[in-house]
């Protein structure tokens, strides 16, 4: 048998960090921590965690490459090098660490997988870190296939059934952990599954004694611990515990000053607190450690709330900067006794195709697929796809990219954040009743999560649903954006203001709508006033011009399904009311021979005067015009089709090929 060299000599240093990284790691939002890294009696309170220090990082990573560099056939030597370029992976999100992490942890399973699950779990971790959850499993379930009663394997399998919404699943592996759950990582994972029932306040006292046991715990790293502290500060927030919360991102920086997601806790904490400026430095500061899309989406409002709007493009043009159409590929290779990594691709997005929510539609070519590896994992691609999908839905950028990203983050993953950002980016689209399906299944859950709340709250008030309000009030929590508190905060004083008129115009649009699909146009003709204008993007009708163009829009290839105009916002003075309005028109159109659905969605600014025959559309103003695909057509994935076709709340006549 042949016996791996260990001959090169480590440092203290290179010891202790060796051992934490054989251990294991915490990555993203997944509790990976061996139970044997918790204390097992109570805390004490003389003892610290292992104090952090920049360097260590460093002289581990080059301590391992040195090692594989001399001995480049040894497994335990480039497991041992993953678990060093994982840490700064996680350091900083840094997608170049994590995909080094990876091809190191592949180079040791393909010397030997017999006796490796380290480094299976190692590659899981990697995977976990690119986002690529469905990859990062199969890795998992070699790492289980090599040690079958390894605790933290389980609890971590358990980690990645939730992120892939596999409830069921994770439940059932849950129920089947022999270890107590007394220890953070324990408590941790249980106070996840009661977040997922709702029960927010024992999810809390979890996370707090979880929290509690990490401040005094000899065999955690400070970075370790401080994770802790942000997840009870995190579930603070969530509690409306905004000031509590700031203490725990403020302790566990203390702990760990480059925790980034500490660093955005509290830029959050403030933000509730009305400490603007404060919350602002706290996401700058965060942007220099990592660059996170809900940090630059934070920053994006606040400097929106102080009318910076140089500050908020430039965030927004750096946001679109840091996605990629291409997947990058890592190469390592060892030469002239030296460790060599390169990185090659990953073409970044241009932001003059995503600035505009009436952009050229879809990105081409997002997140190409994977170069050729071996070994478990290869299905996907790096994806930060539903971070960007609800930046764009957000902060209204290129819609039609939303939906896009959206669906394929669907695709691989059916949780309740998967259908809560399918659902928001539709009713960003204009595609309410989709919306509405999506939406309320995400509610189904019972979360009672604060953004999913308003995104449903939302479509009901655009629907003119009376369960709006109610819904809009349940959304409070630190974990919405400015804009989106202050928007529930406006439509809870308005309610009530001019109800008579918005019943009125919305009876009118009703009107208006069936006499478009029958193609009456003295019906059409009968709402609008004697002044009426009609001004779109680029031309200026009066009346006798839009009637002209009435009598003419007929073509035979085009075949009106259904039209629906709701009202997004009204303001409403004496007799007269403006109005923020949404027209949706579903079309078959067949063109050589082939019909497919299609949905244009058209915002306006329609100006209404109430006479003596009722109300009257005095004028129109076009906002934005958009053509989408329906998102049952054949390109979508199969589950969005089958959710939509099985929805009584969705006409199958619309998707009538």
């Amino acid at each position: 048998m042949r016996v791996e060299s260990t001959s090169l000599n480590p440092s203290p240093t290179s010891v202790r960090l060796t051992k934490v990284a054989l251990l294991g790691t915490i990555s993203l939002g997944l509790i990976v921590l061996f139970s044997g890294c918790a204390p097992r009696g109570a805390a004490d309170p003389t003892v610290r965690p292992i104090a952090y220090d920049p360097a260590v990082i460093d002289a581990e990573i080059t301590f391992n490459e040195k090692r594989v560099a001399r001995d480049p056939s040894g497994a335990i030597g480039w497991a041992l090098l993953s678990g060093a370029y994982l840490q700064r992976a996680k350091e900083s999100d840094s997608l170049e660490y994590a995909m080094l992490a990876e091809e190191a942890a592949r180079r040791s399973l393909k010397i030997r997988t017999r006796a490796n699950a380290t480094a299976a779990l190692k590659l899981s971790h990697a995977l976990v870190e690119q986002h690529r959850f469905l990859d990062s499993l199969d890795a998992l379930e070699l790492a289980l296939k090599l040690s079958p009663n390894d605790e933290q394997i389980l609890r971590t399998r358990c980690d990645l059934l939730l992120e892939l919404g596999r409830y069921d699943d994770a439940k059932r592996q849950f129920a089947m952990l022999k270890e107590p759950l007394t220890d953070p990582g324990g408590l941790a994972l249980s106070a996840r599954f009661e977040e997922l029932g709702g029960r927010h306040e024992q999810a809390l006292a979890m996370y707090q004694k979880a929290a509690q046991l990490s401040r005094h715990n000899a065999s955690m790293t400070a970075q370790e611990a401080a994770w802790f502290l942000v997840k009870y500060g995190n579930a603070l927030l969530t509690a409306n515990r905004a000031s509590d919360a700031k203490q725990s991102f403020d302790e566990a920086l203390q702990l760990y000053a480059k925790s980034y997601k500490a660093l955005l806790g509290l830029g959050r904490a403030n933000c509730v607190l009305g400490n603007i400026d404060a919350a602002i430095k706290n996401l700058v500061d965060c942007l220099a450690v990592a660059d996170s899309l809900d940090a630059r989406s934070l920053l994006v409002s606040l400097y929106d709330l102080n009318a910076d709007s140089a500050h908020s493009q430039e965030q927004i043009k750096l946001a679109i900067a840091s996605q990629s159409l291409s997947t990058p590929d890592v190469q390592i290779a060892i030469e002239s006794g030296k460790l060599v990594s390169t990185i090659k691709g990953g073409k970044p997005l241009s932001v003059v195709d995503v600035m505009h929510s009436d952009g050229p539609g879809v990105l081409p070519h997002i997140h190409a697929p994977l170069p050729a590896k071996d070994g478990p994992g290869v299905k996907q691609s790096h994806t930060h796809n539903r971070q960007f999908a609800m930046f764009l839905a957000d902060h209204k950028l290129n819609i039609e990219t939303a939906v896009h990203l959206a669906e394929e983050d669907f695709r691989s993953r059916q949780d309740v954040l998967a259908f809560d950002t399918v659902g928001w980016s539709y009713l960003n689209a204009g595609l309410v009743p989709e919306a509405q399906i999506f939406l309320e299944k995400a509610a189904s859950f019972g979360t009672d999560d604060a953004r999913i709340n308003f995104h449903l709250g939302k479509v009901y008030s655009v629907m003119g649903d009376e369960r709006a309000m109610q819904q809009l009030q349940r959304a409070t929590s630190g974990l919405l954006l400015p804009e989106q508190i202050q928007e529930i905060a406006n439509l809870s004083a308005s309610q009530g203001d001019g109800d008579d008129a918005k019943k009125q115009i919305s009876y009118a649009y009703r009107s208006w709508s069936k006499a478009y699909v029958a193609n009456d146009i003295p019906g059409m003709l009968a709402l609008l006033a004697p002044e009426y204008v009609l001004k779109t993007l680029s031309k200026v009708f009066d009346l006798a011009g839009y009637t002209a163009i009435l009598r003419s829009r007929r073509d035979p290839n085009i075949k009106i399904l259904d039209s629906n105009t709701i009202i997004l916002a009204l303001s409403y003075v004496q007799n007269k009311a403006t109005i923020h309005a949404l027209e949706r028109i579903d079309q078959a159109q067949t063109l050589a021979g082939k019909t497919t659905a299609v949905v244009h969605i058209h915002e306006y600014e329609d100006v209404w005067v109430k006479a003596a025959g009722g109300w009257k559309l005095t004028s129109t103003t076009t906002l934005v015009e958009r053509t989408l695909r329906s998102p049952n057509d054949s390109a979508s994935p199969p589950q969005i089709r089958q959710l939509l076709q099985s929805s009584a709340r969705v006409s199958t006549t619309l998707y009538t090929r």
